[in-house]
């Protein structure tokens, strides 16, 4: 999606826009970095948007049950 925004945009700003406000548990990436949500955007910034997500490795021999 492309999204027009004046100059000072917050990261925090877009979300809010987006319906994802503080509320929501986001993590964040501009042009492939994690960043604040008082990260203000530059001209042509990509932004990433993940869901965090719970989980890791199992202990040796482990299985799930």
């Amino acid at each position: 999606m492309r999204v027009e925004v004046p100059e000072g945009t917050r990261v925090a700003d877009v979300l809010e826009q987006l319906s994802l406000g503080s509320q929501q548990r986001v993590i964040v990436g501009v042009n492939g970095q994690t960043v604040p949500p008082e990260q203000e955007l530059t001209e042509g910034a990509r932004i990433d948007l993940l869901s965090p997500m719970a989980g890791g490795s199992l202990a040796r021999g482990g299985t799930y049950g």
